[in-house]
């Protein structure tokens, strides 16, 4: 598990955090949004089943939303969504925002769609209190791996 931490909530932070998800956003050339739509929520999805291979249920998404959870898309100009993210609060002595599962259409890989979402998330959980970020991944996979702790900054800790 590996976790941006040290982060604050106050205003100065999540105001630069949010303009960094907004620089991050406009140079992958994407809208980063929330989900709210069943139209959106099916396209996300779709999204991350292609994206990772295994069934992804919409339902899941939908109350993931109802409660108050991260779910977001990034969109290019035309509106056709080719990144997602979810994430959802943590059980812990601190709030805590598990992120659960990103994805990027292949041929929007490397284009920094997905900065722009982990970057967008940051934002979101600074804007909603929450200080610390948690998330899984296969350290041999080498591209996720490299992109947590060296573009993310992350750290593991178990």
């Amino acid at each position: 598990m590996s976790g941006m931490k040290g982060a604050s909530t106050n205003p100065r932070l999540h105001a630069g955090a949010r303009a960094q998800a907004e620089a991050a956003a406009r140079r992958a050339a994407v809208e980063v949004r929330a989900l709210t739509t069943s139209a959106e929520l099916k396209a996300a999805a779709q999204l991350i089943t292609d994206v990772w291979g295994a069934p992804f249920p919409e339902d899941v998404l939908r109350a993931l939303v109802l409660v108050g959870n991260y779910v977001a898309g990034a969109f290019t100009p035309g509106e056709s969504m080719v990144g997602a993210a979810v994430a959802f609060a943590a059980v812990a002595d601190e709030p805590e925002l598990h992120s659960h599962v990103t994805g990027v259409l292949t041929d929007h890989q490397g284009s920094g769609v997905g900065l722009a979402l982990k970057l967008h998330q940051r934002s979101w959980a600074l804007e909603h209190g929450i200080e610390t970020i948690t998330w899984t991944f296969d350290p041999l996979v080498r591209r996720n791996a490299f992109f947590n702790l060296s573009r993310l900054g992350a750290t593991a800790d178990r």
